[in-house]
Parts: structure tokens; C-alpha cells; sequence
């Protein structure tokens, strides 16, 4: 890819500090981070609500990273990347009354109303089980983070046609 075809790239991880296994989408953004990858704005949250919003004029290709509820089909550690703009009916909303009401579900919904929005956005989605107080993550979603994290690195690699330094 060539710098007049390059595209921007943001990625913001979401979560809540301290909530267990909520806190996935915050620790792989780091995890990805830490690759250090050449251009790419690497950004995390516990308001997706809104910092969505504001990265969607900034960048071509926006990644999301996110906690998602599991069951029978996707139990914890399981993950998926979603194309939004291809299927947005795919990420689920949230409670209303839930403390995560201005969260990614919402953040994204102004994708389809920005002026000038992201040409691309990826939601990776990890199932979660314990979202109790804690400061780690569980075994199984722990190992879907560094998963979750080789692929963004993968995928954005692809992307950028460079080599980026493996895992820190």
C-alpha cells in the first residue's frame, strides 16, 4: 500500500477497569499497542458511547473492541469479528438501564448518520463470563485476548502490506 493509498487506522478497546472479564476489550487494545504498529491509533475506553463518535471523521478503518454477553452457542473465550457497515443488526444493545448505556451499540449507530464516516468498521466481539469485580481476566478469555489481539495485527498487516514486530 502505497502512502497516497494508505489508510487510517483506529482501534479502540472498550470496557470497564476492574470488572473482570468487561475489561477485555481495554487489555487487548493494549495487547495491540504494544506491537507498536506504524500509523495506527490505538485508543481505549470505558465511554464508547461518545469516543466512538468522535473517531468516525478521523479515520478510514475503524476496529472496535468489546465484552459480549455469552450463551450456549458462544461461551466464554469464543470471539467474532463483525462487519458493522455490512451487518449492523449483529451487535446486540444494550439495557437501557445498564451502566453501559452509552456504549459501543450506541457509539455505532452514529455511523450510519456521520458526514464523513470510517469506510471500514470491524466490531471483535469476546464472549465473557465473570464481569464481577476483579482485576484479571478468566483463563478462556484471557487466551481470546491474545487471539483477538494476533489477528487485529494480522488483519491490519494485510492491510498496510509492512511487517510489525510480533508479540511485546
Amino acid at each position: 500500500m502505497t502512502a497516497e493509498t494508505r489508510k487510517s487506522v483506529t482501534i479502540i478497546g472498550c470496557g470497564r477497569w476492574f470488572r473482570g472479564d468487561d475489561q477485555v476489550g481495554l487489555i487487548t487494545a493494549e495487547r495491540v499497542a504494544a506491537r507498536r504498529i506504524p500509523d495506527v491509533v490505538v485508543r481505549t475506553t470505558e465511554s464508547p458511547g461518545t469516543d466512538i463518535a468522535a473517531e468516525l471523521e478521523q479515520t478510514d478503518l475503524l476496529i472496535v473492541i468489546d465484552s459480549a454477553r455469552s450463551d450456549e452457542t458462544h461461551p466464554p473465550g469464543t470471539w467474532q469479528c463483525i462487519d458493522y457497515l455490512a451487518a449492523p443488526e449483529r451487535v446486540r444493545a444494550r439495557c437501557a438501564t445498564s451502566t453501559h448505556s452509552l456504549s459501543v451499540d450506541v457509539g455505532l449507530k452514529f455511523v450510519v448518520n456521520a458526514p464523513r464516516r470510517a469506510d471500514a468498521v470491524w466490531v471483535y466481539a469476546i464472549a465473557v463470563g465473570d464481569v464481577r469485580h476483579a482485576e484479571s481476566l478468566t483463563s478462556e478469555v484471557d487466551q481470546a485476548s491474545h487471539e483477538v489481539a494476533s489477528a487485529i495485527v494480522e488483519a491490519v498487516r494485510a492491510l498496510s502490506g509492512r511487517p510489525i514486530a510480533t508479540e511485546a
